[in-house]
């Protein structure tokens, strides 16, 4: 496994990408920039998926996010997301290092309707959810991961990850593990 990388997602991305099938990230970053460069190197790679802390200003942003994925059909009426992003909005939190994931692909040009234009799009897939976020700080853009601690949890589920055979024949489907303990070959599939 080459360094491991991660990316922070502000509260609601982490919970989209776990409950609502997310799989491009979209970023603004400086064409030839360090962000840039770390992407590129990281395509067909793992990242570590961390949920930044939820603030209060993050509130009103995520019930504008809600409003404009549920115009555009992303996220289901029933879900209630607006409401739930004013009401409970702690909720939508993935605080820690959430999910592995393999970068799969750094475009412009991607036709997911979750790929927003002007923005870099990266796509993930075999994705490996943790059933407890692992708690470290994060930093904005893509960053190395260099607590040894979390490092060694995180190389743990990767490993029993790829022990798993249907984890490689069927990247789509979401796993869900925890860090320091064996991967159940059935494993669970999100709920």
């Amino acid at each position: 496994m080459p360094r491991l990388m991660a990316l922070s997602l502000r509260p609601p991305w982490g919970y989209l990408i776990k409950h609502h099938g997310k799989r491009v990230e979209n970023r603004q970053w400086a064409e030839h920039g360090q962000n840039h460069q770390r992407a590129v190197e990281q395509v067909g790679h793992w990242v570590a998926l961390h949920g930044s802390k939820y603030r209060p200003e993050h509130q009103l942003a995520m019930a504008g996010v809600f409003m404009d994925l549920l115009v555009k059909g992303l996220v289901p009426e029933s879900d209630n997301l607006m409401a739930q992003a004013v009401e409970h909005p702690t909720r939508f939190a993935t605080e820690g290092i959430f999910a592995l994931a393999r970068l799969a692909e750094f475009t412009t040009e991607h036709p997911s309707p979750w790929a927003m234009p002007g923005h870099f799009h990266l796509v993930l897939d075999q994705l490996v959810f943790l059933e407890q976020p692992i708690t470290c700080w994060g930093q904005e853009g893509m960053w190395e991961v260099t607590d040894e601690k979390v490092k060694q949890q995180l190389r743990e589920v990767y490993r029993q990850a790829k022990k798993v055979e249907s984890f490689i024949q069927n990247p789509e489907v979401p796993r869900f593990c925890s860090a320091g303990t064996q991967l159940n070959p059935t494993l669970r599939q999100k709920e």
